[in-house]
């Protein structure tokens, strides 16, 4: 419950009370920061599975899997902008491109995981992806359908991958090797795509079907001892489910959390005017990945089966696609207009709630773009 002062309480029983109305404006969603994302490249590459990441000096590492030549390419740029050249790619290893692509940074290091079809490999950098070392094989097995990984910058990290319905993980503490892997204690019936971050805890997207036939895409937490106990999971919280026979799938290929929760995801649907859609869905301010506080997912300009990857550091968020790169930047701090109003006309119900200002635009400067949070708190000039 709210407090009211004395004072104020004085002045509004007064009858001569002066009014006073704080008016700030943010570039926020129900307290989340709104990303206007623009397009810094609009390349040729070849549509595949792709990563980004982007390690504490700012730089931006791109990942990318040709599914025609089953090679993944590496890319990174020293200082991102729009720009920068974003053409050149160097060739790391031979990869299959259904499981996709992982690719994590932090500190000065950066991870990428990929599946050669024989075993789920892992290449480390330590100068911030501008080189990598030699491969690490986690596991050997067939059939595996997707993999993700997460690093810190002390050196500790998880790599998933998944085969049927089960996810498997193999983590490494900081300043120590790869353990064995561990499978989750979830069960799905099958495993479209993985992301993973690191959120105090590790985050984990996984999409794919469940027992019941029905596709959707799910987020959960995996502990390190920091939110969680080390190693357990934290439920399923669904962030999109479709019923079973409506001919939809989903494939998680993103999460970060800029701001918020975020989840990249691919809608495909099979039958009469099929398509694939990319989805962006945003959890509330303050949430965390595995509360299930999801907003509807909205669909992004980028059309793809294989989705847009994301990463975020400091101010800046992106997405990347083989032959895209998008770009945001992270503000939502209130803009005090309270100079600038001139009348306030507020009304309530149990039903509605109106406002409407009048403000000197020659105060104002900028006006506010559709989509900008209005916060207004009323009150009175009191003594104090």
């Amino acid at each position: 419950m709210l407090s009211t002062s004395s004072t104020l309480i004085e002045a509004a029983r007064s009858g001569s009370a002066t009014p006073y109305v704080r008016v700030r404006f943010s570039d926020r969603d129900a307290g989340v920061p709104t990303l206007r994302f623009a397009r810094w490249y609009a390349g040729a590459e070849v549509d595949g599975p792709a990563g980004v990441a982007v390690p504490a000096d700012g730089s931006l590492v791109r990942a990318r899997l040709d599914p025609t030549t089953a090679t993944l390419y590496l890319q990174h740029i020293a200082t991102p902008s729009d720009a920068s050249d974003y053409t050149a790619w160097s060739s790391l290893a031979a990869a299959e491109a259904a499981p996709g692509v992982g690719l994590h940074a932090a500190g000065t290091r950066t991870l990428v995981v990929y599946y050669d079809g024989t075993a789920v490999q892992v290449h480390e950098s330590t100068d911030s992806g501008a080189t990598f070392g030699s491969a690490t094989a986690l596991v050997t097995a067939g059939g595996v359908t997707a993999v993700a990984c997460a690093i810190r910058a002390d050196g500790a990290a998880l790599a998933a991958w998944a085969i049927s319905g089960v996810v498997a993980t193999a983590s490494r503490p900081a300043g120590g090797s790869w353990a064995s892997p561990v499978a989750w204690s979830h069960s799905l019936a099958s495993v479209s795509g993985l992301a993973l971050t690191d959120a105090e805890d590790w985050a984990l997207l996984v999409s794919g079907e469940d027992g019941d036939g029905a596709s959707g895409c799910w987020s959960a937490r995996l502990g390190s001892g920091v939110g969680g106990p080390p190693g357990v999971w934290s439920a399923l919280a669904p962030v999109v489910i479709a019923s079973p026979g409506l001919e939809v799938s989903y494939r998680a290929t993103g999460v970060a959390a800029a701001g918020a929760p975020r989840a990249l995801l691919v809608e495909s649907y099979a039958g009469t005017g099929a398509f694939d859609r990319t989805m962006l869905a945003t959890g509330l301010a303050g949430g965390a990945f595995e509360d299930g506080e999801w907003r509807e997912p909205a669909p992004f300009e980028h059309t793809s089966p294989w989705g847009l990857a994301s990463a975020e550091r400091g101010a800046h968020a992106y997405l990347a696609s083989p032959s895209g790169v998008w770009h945001a930047q992270l503000g939502g701090s209130p803009v005090d207009v309270t100079a600038s109003v001139v009348a306030a006309q507020y009304e309530a119900s149990g039903r509605v709630e109106r406002l409407r200002l009048t403000l000197t635009a020659s105060l104002l400067g900028a006006p506010p773009s559709v989509g900008t949070e209005v916060e207004f708190a009323p009150g009175y000039v009191t003594d104090a």
